[in-house]
């Protein structure tokens, strides 16, 4: 597996993003297996789990979903930017590109603009608050709308 982006565990196994458009690896008790998603344009940069199902973000502004892993769907949203980053705190998903304002989604299907002034790279929920970077500084978010940006996370 030398064409991975992001790693995720689901509760029950790992899916690994891949670099080849269409696929994803997900762990076995006892190995890694490729899969073909179902979309041969499937370019997914980062996943998470989200509102029924596990959902991913994709350098083309579009976003995925998929109940069991094995089958994706497309979904409508996105800004058409290059998302690089999603996280999930209870009920909500936030998705980033490290350009724009983050987007906000409660049901996965419905997003929304972030109030957010700064974007976030390199997003994550800590079970607290959103962190991501931006510009040489850290910018926390505890509800995905508002945040602070510091030089230290504290």
């Amino acid at each position: 597996m030398t064409d991975c982006r992001s790693i995720f565990w689901d509760g029950t196994q790992y899916i690994v993003t891949s670099q080849r458009p269409g696929y994803i690896f997900v762990s076995t008790p006892v190995s890694w297996e490729r899969r073909f998603t179902g979309i041969s344009s499937f370019d997914a940069l980062d996943v998470s789990n989200g509102p029924g199902g596990v959902y991913g973000v994709g350098a083309s502004g579009r976003i995925y979903f998929s109940t069991d892993v094995g089958t994706w769907s497309q979904k409508s949203g996105g800004n058409g930017a290059a998302f690089t980053d999603l996280a999930k705190r209870e009920g909500l998903l936030l998705a980033t590109d490290g350009v724009n304002k983050p987007l906000l989604s409660h049901n996965g299907i419905d997003w929304l603009e972030s109030s957010i002034e700064h974007p976030f790279a390199n997003l994550l929920w800590t079970g607290q608050r959103f962190i991501g970077h931006s510009g040489g500084n850290f910018l926390t978010s505890m509800d995905g709308n508002s945040g602070s940006t510091k030089n230290q996370v504290g």
